[in-house]
């Protein structure tokens, strides 16, 4: 049976791009400034890290054909750009026919090379000019828009394949308006939400004029992250009820039900006219779905762990807490995920599950285009000019898979479009943050394609992944080096790689089962690795009946786990009981064994125990999350210490449980499934929101925390 993942026929694969991060050319041809061109030359400069700005951005105003041969080469039919507002309209009122030169040529060029052109009337940029007099607080700023469709409409109509009238609401509302962390950077809390019904508006009054003047298909682009709880813990499974239908639904429901939310019913009061929502929720041809990452969410008083351990991208979230704290949640870092260069998170699964929550919410919504779907790395070309991007091709490869068994399960999903086509100006994030399929030297401006361009072609051409991709699906976590020694499950811990980048350091984090088995050469194998500490984990029964051989001149550190519970309970119960017994009773230990590791001189360190499966798996498990592994690498580095059992030693110590009295547990205690290294995780941070935090509420030193992380990861990028 063929594995491979195979999208409907028709499929629509494409790419997408924005005006204002791509064009340049900002005052070219009569265009008139938009709210980012005065962000940009605010005092002291462009607030982007690199001094880049939207004045060149990658030139494509005066690149365009060479840009749009890429496009021809990577085969995707569809191309989603942006109009730039003020280009067409530089006051917000008035036409410049000059403006609609570029896109006269974009058009035609997407055409002539057999490709489609798909148009996205707003991506943020408001002219000044109607900012200046009250921007998306006054209603005229919809009628504005409305005139500004009608006229792009008009001209472009007859070539066009779809029409969206704009993107992410979102942010320039609740980001421009309310919390004001993007222009126009106004703070205006409860009273700012009049922006989110004046952008409303303004989208049902150009769905009236586009459909007079084009027969395209018409839509609209929501950014839909779908909401996650950060624990098992009951008010952060609250908070994220509340968030859904706040974060989702602001938007969905005035488009997809006619209604505000009711409690921004209240809040807009006479903002909303009679007709407005009948204008706002006109039937729609397609509904463009932006998902990157899947959003976490705590409960307002658990919050403040979470943020605790948030690394600095994570600031770009800081001010939201302020504002959504007072509903009911506070967005934070999901625990245990990987990050992108960028402030997302890769979470595996979250594209699936919005789609599905989509269709249990809004059954009956329009076909989706997954309009944006991409990861933002930093891409520097090595020494030979390429740039080789397989996290992105992972990230998309596992994305595509996912999307296709929401197909599977009866989504009605159009398209695939990557963003971005090429490197562009990552807004406030300016060329830090990378997405394209295509590297752009902000400098020289050349254009290289990376090898996710070629990865992509090759899915375009194949109509999705074929066997050989799927099969790349698979796990290949890194397991550690096994060490030469005659002990069950030696291993070294260092290459398991850290969320935020890097790895952990190899030859200074040991785990190991039944060393008082070593030999002489064993033993001295272990001595030449350098070891300062050996951590004996069992009870004083095994200490005294299998003490532990001297290696050259570590030291011994007695820390007895889990000798509360005999192999009877465990049979009686399960093998959970044994993890959640450590978890709840052997804190104290296992915080104690961490600032001991901290302590100048301790390492390289040994952990071991009978097996060195299960006691040494808790601490292993404890120890490789507070060093930032991803929870999934926690898990199938711990699966795998089953499988490293020699097998003389699993036959030997079976027997013995059998002969015990307790052969239930004979069929299971050598078991490592990777649900149980969640299980653990899980427990930690019901109690206490982090590992972090529930090792320092059991005596851990706060600066424990980061010593190790010094000691034990490589953490450069």
């Amino acid at each position: 049976m063929s594995r491979s993942v195979i999208m409907p026929a028709g499929f629509w694969w494409g790419t997408g791009a924005s005006a204002y991060q791509v064009e340049g050319a900002w005052d070219a041809d009569g265009k008139g400034p938009s709210i980012w061109d005065t962000a940009m030359h605010g005092p002291g400069g462009p607030p982007t890290p690199d001094g880049s700005s939207g004045d060149v951005a990658i030139d494509q105003y005066h690149r365009l054909d060479e840009d749009l041969d890429l496009l021809g080469q990577l085969g995707a039919k569809v191309h989603r750009f942006s109009i730039s507002w003020p280009r067409i309209m530089p006051d917000g009122r008035g036409l410049n026919p000059a403006g609609f030169g570029h896109y006269d040529r974009m058009v035609d060029g997407l055409l002539s090379r057999g490709l489609v052109p798909v148009a996205n009337l707003f991506h943020w940029e408001l002219p000044q000019a109607l900012e200046d007099e009250g921007g998306w607080l006054h209603r005229d700023t919809a009628c504005r828009f409305a005139d500004y469709a009608a006229a792009v409409s008009e001209h472009l109509g007859d070539r066009m394949a779809q029409w969206y009238t704009m993107n992410e609401p979102t942010h320039p509302t609740l980001g421009g308006y309310v919390a004001g962390v993007l222009p126009p950077f106004r703070t205006e809390g409860a009273a700012g939400l009049a922006s989110v019904h004046h952008l409303l508006l303004a989208h049902g009054l150009a769905v009236e004029g586009l459909r007079a003047n084009s027969p395209a298909p018409v839509g609209i682009i929501l950014s839909m992250a779908g909401v996650r709880p950060a624990t098992k813990h009951p008010d952060d499974q609250a908070a994220a009820r509340i968030a859904s239908e706040l974060m989702d639904g602001v938007f969905l429901d005035p488009i997809l039900r006619g209604e505000h939310l009711p409690g921004l019913v209240r809040a807009l009061g006479p903002t909303v006219h009679d007709g407005d929502l009948a204008k706002i929720s006109a039937p729609l041809d397609l509904l463009g779905v932006n998902w990157y990452s899947s959003y976490t969410v705590a409960a307002p008083e658990r919050a403040a762990r979470h943020l605790a351990e948030a690394p600095q991208r994570w600031q770009i979230y800081s001010t939201l807490g302020d504002h959504t704290g007072k509903l009911g949640f506070v967005v934070v870092p999901q625990p245990g995920t990987t990050w992108g260069a960028a402030h997302r998170q890769i979470t595996p699964g979250g594209l699936s599950e919005v789609l599905d929550w989509l269709a249990a919410e809004y059954p009956g919504h329009p076909p989706v285009v997954i309009s944006e779907n991409g990861l933002g790395l930093v891409d520097r070309p090595d020494e030979n000019g390429l740039v080789d991007d397989q996290t992105r091709i992972e990230f998309l490869r596992t994305n595509l898979a996912d999307l296709h068994a929401a197909i599977q399960r009866g989504t009605d999903v159009r398209g695939f479009w990557v963003w971005s086509a090429w490197d562009n100006l990552q807004w406030n994030a300016g060329f830090s943050q990378r997405f394209g399929l295509v590297h752009v030297d902000q400098h020289t401006l050349q254009r290289t394609p990376k090898s996710s361009f070629d990865w992509f072609a090759q899915i375009v051409a194949d109509n999705g992944l074929s066997e050989a991709e799927v099969n790349r699906l698979a796990d290949d976590d890194y397991t550690g080096e096994l060490l030469p020694v005659g002990a069950p499950n030696a291993r070294d811990l260092g290459g398991l790689p850290v969320a935020t980048g890097g790895r952990i350091k190899s030859a200074l984090m040991f785990r190991s089962g039944r060393i008082d088995q070593l030999d002489e050469s064993d033993a001295a194998a272990l001595a030449a690795c350098g070891l300062r500490t050996v951590v004996d984990l069992r009870g004083d029964h095994e200490q005294r009946s299998m003490p532990d051989p001297q290696i050259g001149q570590a030291s011994h550190l007695r820390m007895p786990l889990g000798t509360e519970l005999r192999p009877a309970d465990l049979a009686q119960f399960k093998i959970e009981t044994f993890y959640r017994h450590m978890v709840e009773n052997n804190g104290s230990q296992i915080a104690e064994l961490f600032n001991a590791l901290a302590r100048p001189g301790a390492l390289p360190a040994l952990l071991h125990c009978t097996a060195g499966k299960d006691r040494t798996g808790v601490v292993v498990i404890l120890l490789l999350s507070l060093l930032g592994v991803p929870d999934e690498v926690v898990a199938s580095n711990y699966a795998a210490s089953a499988d490293l059992l020699d097998g003389q030693f699993r036959a030997a110590l079976e027997a013995h449980i059998t002969a015990a009295g307790e052969p239930g547990l004979a069929m299971g205690a050598l078991d490592s499934p990777a649900w149980l290294a969640k299980f653990v995780l899980d427990e930690a941070r019901l109690a206490s929101c982090t590992v972090q935090g529930w090792l320092e509420d059991h005596g851990m030193a706060p600066e424990t925390a980061d010593m190790l992380r010094q000691l034990l990861t490589d953490t450069r990028p």
